[in-house]
């Protein structure tokens, strides 16, 4: 078994640390995100470090960093902060930017302005960096009488998504909701947005039902497990000191809330860390082995999507046209958008740099729209006409979790040779017999889903 804490302040051990990651080591923790906040700006390099110190010692776990600086920190988010935070990312092992992101809990922190002032322009190293982001955020819902006095009616979680949407989705870049602790609705958002939902040790406390729903809910190729060690320390250690060695209590409650194994579970979120951070199985060759293997049989089988809705699509497309036309980088650039058929996208425009400042653009309004943006299917960039350069996007949304328990249990009822599972958003069917999948598609057509469907990837 192989278990990945996807988010550990390794740094407040001091000289324990050794110890922390051998226990780690010795219950299946094959995995580590250290997270590099430190105690502000001056300590961001503290998981690099770390992470360096133990690189490729065998008695250990494979140890990755992350570097940002922390909203509680925020009013010290000034140029030369920012500045080493780019430094720091260009270094192979620092996979993240974060935790960064909007916490309005407690009344000593900055004002809601200098959080938001500090999160845009982290994710502005980010994007520049190509790394993925690391979320924290904490609303004033709960907070002390002081805190609601400071931050009024202000909704960390609101404002947390509306600076996603107007300055990270267009990245591509996605990342992590650290110790995700939303609604149904805000994990729907955040995984249209292209986040993963991490857990952590409150998810086993009795009063978190509604994440545990969340739990329950998430897409399987979208969740990650963590500790926030030294905090949050799971059932039946609640109130100790946290450390990684003690996610196997979190993950095996995530396990049963998801109807699988232990193993099953461990081996999934490990898989979902490296599809986030692909490099970290190039870092360290010992981990690379270990991806999650799915349940899909070597025979004859197909998927099921759904179609996305085209006049969200065509809404997406008029507005950014409308931003394309009137962009002066890019109002003489060639530039255009052509919707073909049903599943389709046809980008141009004058050359490779403006047509990704184009896809940029399409990126964010689809997500306005309400269009997911994780199954846009890129084709190769292509040489047109007049010396530009094109692009197609093929259209493919996936099927809504309730939607898919719906028709695996169809094809269950079916009582034929065949088997059904739901792969993240798809739902995937396999048989030995291409006539029995034929049935099963003739089945889900006839079927009152309220879905659009899409059958694809048939194949033996």
């Amino acid at each position: 078994m192989h278990l990945t804490d996807s988010h550990a302040h390794l740094d407040m051990y001091g000289n324990g640390l050794a110890g922390v990651l051998a226990r780690a080591l010795a219950v299946g923790v094959g995995t580590i995100l250290a997270i590099g906040i430190g105690e502000g700006p001056g300590e961001m390099q503290c998981a690099l470090e770390i992470a360096q110190e133990f690189k490729g010692q065998p008695a250990t776990p494979a140890i990755y960093a992350s570097a940002g600086i922390h909203p509680q920190e925020a009013h010290r988010a000034d140029a030369d902060s920012l500045a080493k935070l780019a430094r720091l990312a260009a270094d192979e092992r620092v996979i993240a930017i974060g935790e960064i992101g909007l916490d309005y809990y407690h009344a000593d922190n900055p004002a809601a302005e200098v959080q938001r002032t500090a999160f845009v322009a982290q994710m502005q190293v980010a994007a520049a960096a190509r790394r993925p982001v690391l979320i924290h955020c904490r609303t004033s819902e709960l907070a002390t009488p002081e805190a609601k006095k400071k931050f009024g009616a202000a909704d960390a979680w609101e404002e947390l998504l509306e600076l996603l949407v107007e300055h990270w989705t267009a990245s591509g870049l996605g990342g992590i909701m650290h110790c995700f602790s939303g609604t149904v609705e805000q994990a729907r958002r955040a995984l249209d947005f292209g986040f993963y939902l991490s857990f952590a040790g409150n998810l086993t406390y009795p009063r978190a039902a509604g994440l545990r729903e969340v739990a329950a809910y998430a897409p399987a190729d979208r969740i990650l497990v963590e500790t926030d060690a030294p905090f949050l320390a799971p059932i039946p250690h609640r109130g100790q000191r946290n450390e990684p060695a003690l996610m196997v209590h979190t993950a095996e409650r995530l396990a049963g809330l998801r109807g699988v194994s232990l193993e099953e579970i461990a081996a999934l979120t490990t898989a979902n860390f490296h599809r986030l951070f692909p490099t970290t199985s190039n870092l360290e060759p010992r981990t690379s082995n270990l991806l999650y293997t799915s349940t899909m049989a070597s025979d004859n089988s197909f998927d099921v999507v759904s179609k996305m809705d085209l006049a969200e699509v065509k809404n997406a497309v008029d507005q950014a046209t409308k931003e394309i036309n009137t962009r002066f980088d890019l109002k003489d650039s060639k530039s255009r958008i052509t919707i073909e058929g049903a599943d389709a996208l046809q980008l141009a425009s004058q050359d490779e740099y403006k047509l990704e400042a184009v896809k940029e653009i399409l990126r964010q309004k689809l997500v306005k729209r309400g269009v997911s943006l994780k199954n846009l299917e890129y084709e190769k960039i292509e040489p047109a006409a007049n010396s530009s350069v094109r692009q197609k996007i093929k259209l493919q949304q996936g099927i809504p979790t309730e939607k898919a328990r719906q028709m695996v249990a169809l094809v269950k009822e079916m009582k034929l040779k065949a088997q059904a599972s739901i792969q993240g958003d798809t739902v995937r069917v396999t048989s030995k017999d291409r006539d029995t999948l034929q049935k099963i598609i003739a089945k889900l057509r006839a079927g009152d889903f309220g879905v659009a469907l899409q059958f694809t990837n048939y194949r033996n």
